[in-house]
C-alpha cells in the first residue's frame, strides 16, 4: 500500500521508507523537504530507508487519520518560531533584569533552550554568571512522579544575587518550586522563573513563570528541543507533542 504524504511528494526526486511497526506500508516523501522528512522518520522509529531516482506519476491517497505509528507527533512549534520568540524573552529579561543576573537553567531538559537564551541575552548587553542544578521528577515516564529528587546542586554562592531560573516546562510546578525554595534558602536576593513552555494544567504547587516562551495543553507530552521521552527526541528542532 502506498500512502502519499500530502505537500511533500516530488514526483522526479523522492525518497521512501518503510516503517517495521508496519512493514507492509511504503511512505513516499519529497527529497526537497528532506529536513522534515528526516524529523517524521525518526519519529516514526523506521527502519530502513531506500533512495529512488525517479518516481513516475502516483495517485494520492489522504494521509490516514491514525498514524501507522502510535507514538507518532505533532508539531507544536517550529525551530523558525522558537528561535523568535527566544529573542523575544531576552529582551524583556534584559529589559527587566540586572546585567549580574545568575542564569541558573534546570537539566537535563532546558540545556538547548537555556543555551539560545543565553546568547540571546548577552547580544541584548548582559553578560550572566551561569550555574546549573539538576533535578528528577518524571524518571523517565511521561507523568510526573510528584516527589522530586535533587540530582546536582547549585555550585556558586547566590547570596545577595538576582537569579533567574531557566527550565523547560511549566507542569505541576513541583520541580521549580522545589528550585526556587533551594535559591532563595542559598540568601538570593531575588528570583525569577523563564519556561520555554507553560502547561495549561493544574499546578501542584502555587507558583508561575514571569517569563514564558509557549503555551500547550494539558494533555501534550512534550518532545524536542531538549525535552525528551525516556531520553529520546531530546535533539529535533522543533517542540513536537506526543
Amino acid at each position: 500500500r502506498v500512502l502519499h504524504l500530502t505537500g511533500y511528494f516530488c514526483p522526479k526526486y523522492a525518497a521512501f521508507f518503510v516503517s517495521y511497526r508496519h512493514p507492509k506500508h511504503i511512505v513516499i516523501l519529497s527529497q526537497d523537504e528532506f529536513s522534515t522528512f528526516c524529523q517524521w522518520n525518526l519519529c516514526a522509529n523506521s527502519l530502513a530507508l531506500y533512495p529512488i531516482k525517479k518516481v513516475g506519476k502516483l495517485s494520492t491517497f489522504p494521509f490516514p487519520e491514525k498514524s501507522l505509528n502510535p507514538d507518532a507527533m505533532k508539531i507544536l512549534f517550529t525551530k523558525e518560531e522558537i528561535a523568535a520568540r527566544t529573542d523575544e524573552m531576552a529582551v524583556q529579561i534584559t529589559q527587566e533584569m540586572p546585567r549580574d543576573l545568575v542564569m541558573a537553567p534546570v537539566l537535563t531538559g532546558a540545556f538547548i533552550f537555556a543555551a539560545d537564551l543565553l546568547r540571546a541575552i548577552t547580544l541584548n548587553g548582559h553578560d550572566p554568571d551561569v550555574d546549573f542544578v539538576q533535578l528528577s521528577s518524571y524518571g523517565g515516564a511521561r507523568s510526573s512522579s510528584g516527589v522530586v529528587t535533587l540530582l546536582k546542586d547549585f555550585s556558586l554562592d547566590l547570596t545577595g544575587k538576582t537569579v533567574l531560573l531557566v527550565d523547560d516546562v511549566l507542569d505541576t510546578g513541583r520541580s521549580l518550586h522545589f528550585a526556587k525554595r533551594m535559591v532563595m534558602d542559598r540568601g538570593a536576593a531575588a528570583v525569577k522563573l523563564a519556561v520555554l513552555v507553560r502547561k495549561n494544567t493544574g499546578r501542584g504547587e502555587d507558583i508561575d513563570a514571569e517569563y514564558v516562551g509557549f503555551e500547550a495543553g494539558a494533555d501534550d507530552f512534550l518532545v524536542g528541543y531538549g525535552m525528551d521521552d525516556d531520553g529520546r527526541k531530546r535533539g529535533l528542532d522543533f517542540i513536537g507533542a506526543l
